[in-house]
């Protein structure tokens, strides 16, 4: 006769109280007042949520800095420390407003955290007509990697909306590689 032995652990689980010591964040990306390019902007943050992060984050962006026009919201686990919106955000000629709070477990919230940024299309642009073949659109990567290069400015490779059919030829470069010089080049698929 086999004899089976089994061994339990006790696991405890505490709750957080939503303190500023315990609960805050500091923001990371985009900083007070930055620049963003991408259509889709990434956003950081340091948090100070202690282990096993029990709760939420919510995020919200808006147009004003009293977060009645708001372009995007979400609620997301506080084991994260960066977000990025699912679609894409309208650029802007005037800041756009971000803040973040934690929310513990038994629905306790603690003060937002808030910034600024500026959200804008690079001024720079190469157009992909719709009949680009893998050689063209890798020309044209190229070209918008060499005219941002030395700049602070971005540029915007922007694809026309529809269907490409694309074939790489053996051993030509991938499509968006490029060696030398550095740019900032923004991919605009626009649903191609």
């Amino acid at each position: 006769m086999r004899t089976l032995h089994f061994v339990f652990s006790l696991v405890s689980f505490g709750f957080i109280a939503c303190s500023e010591t315990v609960s805050s964040q500091d923001l990371r990306t985009p900083s007070e007042g930055q620049v963003v390019r991408a259509t889709i902007p990434h956003f950081e943050w340091a948090s100070k949520v202690a282990y096993p992060w029990p709760g939420s984050y919510r995020i919200e962006i808006a147009s004003d800095s009293e977060f009645r026009q708001i372009l995007h919201q979400d609620e997301i686990p506080a084991i994260l420390e960066h977000y990025s919106p699912a679609r894409s955000l309208p650029y802007a000629t005037t800041p756009l407003h971000w803040r973040l709070q934690y929310v513990n477990t038994e629905g306790e919230a603690a003060a937002w955290r808030t910034g600024t940024f500026l959200h804008q299309a690079p001024t720079n642009r190469v157009k992909i007509p719709l009949a680009a073949d893998w050689k063209a659109i890798h020309a044209a990567f190229i070209a918008a990697k060499d005219k941002a290069s030395g700049t602070k400015d971005w540029v915007a490779l922007e694809f026309e909306k529809g269907t490409y059919a694309l074939t790489q030829e053996r051993g030509a470069a991938a499509l968006f590689e490029a060696t030398g010089k550095d740019g900032g080049v923004l991919v605009e698929g626009n649903g191609a």
